[in-house]
């Protein structure tokens, strides 16, 4: 078997940094004046673009898995449904501002 390699980990990690990182909004969202759509606009975009890191990431271990032959993906599937869920409760948000 040939050895693994933590490239599609790498990468979803760094996506789970910028998906739940609010030490990377809350200095931005300070620049502006109270403006609470600019924080909540903020918020949403760090966790869209961070699920999509965080799910290209999984995909990429996934698939080096399944070519080393190895069918232990379930960490790999248990991480990427809790991002999607992370991302499907906050865009349901509806009455909460």
């Amino acid at each position: 078997m040939p050895k693994g390699s933590y490239r599609g980990w790498l990468i979803a990690i760094s996506g789970l940094m910028i998906c739940f990182g609010f030490w990377l909004t809350i200095p931005i969202v300070e620049l502006f004046d109270d403006s609470t759509s600019v924080a909540i606009g903020l918020i949403f975009f760090h966790m869209m673009f961070g699920t999509l890191v965080v799910i290209a990431g999984l995909v990429m271990s996934i698939r080096d898995k399944v070519r080393r032959g190895s069918k232990w993906i379930v960490m790999e599937l248990i991480l990427a449904i809790y991002v999607i869920y992370g991302l499907f409760s906050l865009t349901t948000i509806n009455g909460i501002v």
